[in-house]
């Protein structure tokens, strides 16, 4: 079941990188602005190739280490171009955050655990006392200002 949830986020981000991309995306200062599209398209075939890999053994690795280079990729992308949107799954604008931090964590684990546990951990994110109020964000304390120390931005709440 986990494997078909993230063949279709692996397909949705392929079909966004394979119309172009983000023009806000951080993947421009890693390649140049004028590779941009074509890392993307790139990119797009690769994560095809991935969601089509997941029923083998050896795919589910593959598609692991994957989102484990992409966890990489955010974490860099956070540092080196904080005013940068990840450019993963849309051209909406929002600089890199926990969430696609943790979303990469989420769905390199996902291909090997079973649906139940997935869903049960969602189920504590959504529902935990930190979503309250109307910035919440998600279980960490992110802060709401960016002249806040570096402790203070990754400080789990």
């Amino acid at each position: 079941m986990m494997e078909v949830l993230v063949a279709a986020v692996l397909l949705w981000a392929a079909v966004f990188k394979l119309r172009g991309g983000s023009k806000r995306s951080a993947l421009g200062k890693l390649v140049g602005k004028h590779r941009t599209k074509t890392a993307f398209r790139i990119i797009g075939v690769v994560e095809i190739g991935l969601a089509i890999s997941l029923p083998v053994p050896a795919g589910k690795w593959a598609v692991a280490a994957w989102f484990l280079g992409l966890f990489g990729y955010l974490m860099w992308a956070r540092v080196a171009a904080p005013d940068s949107s990840c450019g993963c799954l849309s051209d909406k604008f929002a600089p890199v955050g926990m969430r696609a931090i943790v979303r990469s964590l989420v769905l390199a684990g996902a291909v090997f655990l079973p649906w139940q546990a997935v869903m049960a951990a969602v189920a504590i994110v959504l529902l935990s006392a930190e979503r309250d109020g109307e910035r919440a964000t998600a279980v960490f304390a992110v802060p709401l200002q960016r002249d806040e120390p570096e402790a203070v931005r990754f400080a789990l709440a």
